[in-house]
């Protein structure tokens, strides 16, 4: 899969995005780009002292091309036309806004990404308000194997007042759920999730 812009009719039809309100909406859409990826194993883990979660796959992974187009609004591999929109039910998410909406509602987002079949870690760090200003760069520290891992740095730091009125265990709760369900109509795949 290549990731590329999406045409300008397409994004005009999906210009509302994604809007991140929750922690477990934070996860899901990360969860979901981890399936989208191929994985069949894929972490979480959440601190909310610290406002910080990480979803960790064995996913297909990002080449350095692929990782410095991460970030930007449309831009995703799963959606070319406005015919992929209607019905299409491969992918699970496919605006390319969930990278970009995520970014915009925290003080950083690092990914760290290896691709399957390269020997190359390569990592990028995102900031809200700062398209296309950050380029992927080999990692120093590389990664076991193949996969993705996104690590969101105090969510909801642009939004404090949101920030302020999480409940944590309700949203420990909310999050369980959805991995729970993810799990049900994805068996095949291992979900771990930790505190």
């Amino acid at each position: 899969m290549q990731i590329a812009k999406l045409p300008e009719d397409v994004q005009s039809f999906i210009r509302t995005g994604v809007t991140i309100t929750s922690i477990s909406q934070c996860v899901v859409e990360l969860v979901l780009n981890s399936l989208d990826a191929g994985a069949s194993r894929v972490g979480v883990r959440i601190d909310l002292s610290k406002y910080e979660l990480q979803v960790v796959d064995d996913g297909y992974g990002l080449n350095l091309e692929q990782l410095n187009l991460i970030g930007n609004r449309y831009m995703t591999s799963k959606c070319n036309t406005l015919a992929d929109l209607q019905g299409n039910l491969k992918y699970y998410g496919y605006r390319g806004e969930a990278i970009a909406s995520i970014k915009q509602v925290c003080d950083s987002l690092i990914i760290i990404s290896k691709p399957k079949g390269e020997n190359v870690t390569y990592s990028k760090v995102l900031k809200p308000n700062e398209d296309g200003n950050y380029k992927a760069v080999e990692a120093k520290l590389d990664r076991p194997g193949h996969g993705t891992t996104v690590v969101v740095i105090n969510v909801f730091s642009n939004f404090p007042v949101r920030q302020k009125q999480l409940q944590h265990s309700l949203e420990i709760e909310q999050v369980k759920n959805e991995l729970q369900t993810i799990a049900l109509i994805q068996p095949q795949v291992k979900c771990l999730f930790s505190l």
